[in-house]
Formats: structure tokens, C-alpha cells, sequence
């Protein structure tokens, strides 16, 4: 999955530190719910984002967020969420990638959003992928007036 493809392609290096000031921004959102449809969000937005649905992430945090704050954070979720989904974290595994010094409670939420749409995540990233051709069906039926016990000569 390393260089062309998968998981590894949505801009992660596996060097780089997770942005955890970007996350701090859904510290802005009303509820956990939209916390939730923000990473939602940052997931469909992984091979780019379009002004939508920054916009939507957005409204998403009450518009407290700028469209500069707002495309950061859907660029430190999807980091967080491609690293978690390729290395198979749990909840407690995805908040270990965030800082020591990270805001407990935001980042126990992260983690327990994360690691409930891993699995999911993972069968989309993995059905998208390219790969050779797969064999979906075959017919072995043979038509009768194709088959003969005579032979020619």
C-alpha cells in the first residue's frame, strides 16, 4: 500500500506530527455530533477539498472557524484518520498520536469517533483502490445442441 496507493497516499509520510493546534478548533463545535460530522467530512475531503465542504465543515463548528482554520483542521483530521485506518488503531492508539499536552476530553472524542468509522473507512479505501481484474461470475453451462455424442469424420 506505501507510495502509489491506499492509505498511505493521503499525504502521510508517517514522520510528520499530527497538526493538533488545528484540532483544537472543534473545541468551537456546539456538539459531539457535529465533532463527529466533521471528520465525516474530513474523510470524503481526502483527495481534495472543495470549497463546499470546507464550508460545510464550517457550519459544522457554528462558523467560529475561518476558511483557513477550517481547511487546516479537515487537513489534521484526515492525517489522523489515515494514519489510524493504516496502522489499525483503536480509540486509545488514535489519541497516542496526539500530543501528550492535548485538551483530554477533545481528544478522547477524537479518538472514540475515529476508532467507530476505522472500519468502515478502511473497506472504502481498500474498494477504491486500483487493482487487477476480478473474476465476478462465470457460466459453465453447456447449450444442448451444442453437445453430440456422434462424431464427425
Amino acid at each position: 500500500m506505501e507510495g502509489g496507493g491506499g492509505a498511505a497516499h493521503a499525504g502521510w509520510t508517517g514522520e510528520e506530527p499530527v497538526d493538533a493546534e488545528a484540532l483544537e478548533v472543534l473545541l468551537q463545535a456546539p456538539s459531539k455530533a457535529q465533532v463527529n460530522e466533521v471528520f465525516l467530512l474530513a474523510f470524503r475531503a481526502r483527495h481534495g477539498q472543495t470549497d463546499a465542504l470546507v464550508e460545510k465543515a464550517a457550519s459544522k463548528l457554528g462558523g467560529a472557524a475561518s476558511k483557513e482554520e477550517t481547511v487546516r483542521l479537515l487537513r489534521a483530521a484526515n492525517q489522523l484518520i489515515m494514519r489510524a485506518v493504516y496502522l489499525s488503531l483503536d480509540a486509545e492508539g488514535v489519541v497516542g498520536l496526539l500530543p501528550s499536552d492535548f485538551h483530554q476530553a477533545l481528544g478522547g472524542l477524537i479518538g472514540t469517533i475515529v476508532a467507530h468509522h476505522a472500519s468502515e473507512w478502511r473497506e472504502l479505501i481498500i474498494a477504491s483502490q486500483v487493482s487487477e481484474p476480478r473474476l465476478l461470475d462465470m457460466n459453465w453451462r453447456g447449450g444442448v445442441k451444442g453437445a453430440s455424442n456422434h462424431i464427425n469424420t
